[in-house]
């Protein structure tokens, strides 16, 4: 049985094996659609799931999560991210792709 560093390690490494334009490594959402402004939502999402753990990934940290990210202002991040559904949609939608790498093969049964 993997230990949390490792599992959370394991997905992260998975996730970043995209690479943008330029070759450098990027994540990879995997078929989901997101703005740049949501991918960098996105990234600060994943930081906090590296450093914390699984439980930032709960649909009640969103807000948190928002209000960090924005400094408080949920207008902000409406306006950056999109209206509150999109931002909800965004948020658990990508989550799926965490455990799944680039090429389709699930890292985790």
């Amino acid at each position: 049985m993997p230990t949390n560093a490792s599992v959370f390690l394991t997905i992260f490494q998975t996730f970043m094996s995209g690479s943008d334009v330029d070759g450098m490594p990027s994540p990879w959402f995997g078929q989901y659609p997101v703005t740049s402004k949501q991918e960098l939502f996105l990234n600060f999402v994943l930081q906090h799931y590296v450093s914390t753990g699984v439980q930032e990934l709960a649909i009640e940290k969103l807000t948190p999560l928002l209000q960090l990210r924005y400094q408080n202002s949920i207008a902000d991040a409406v306006t950056d991210l999109g209206p509150p559904a999109e931002i909800g949609k965004v948020f658990a939608g990508f989550q799926k792709y965490l455990y799944e790498p680039q090429g389709g093969a699930r890292v985790f049964p």
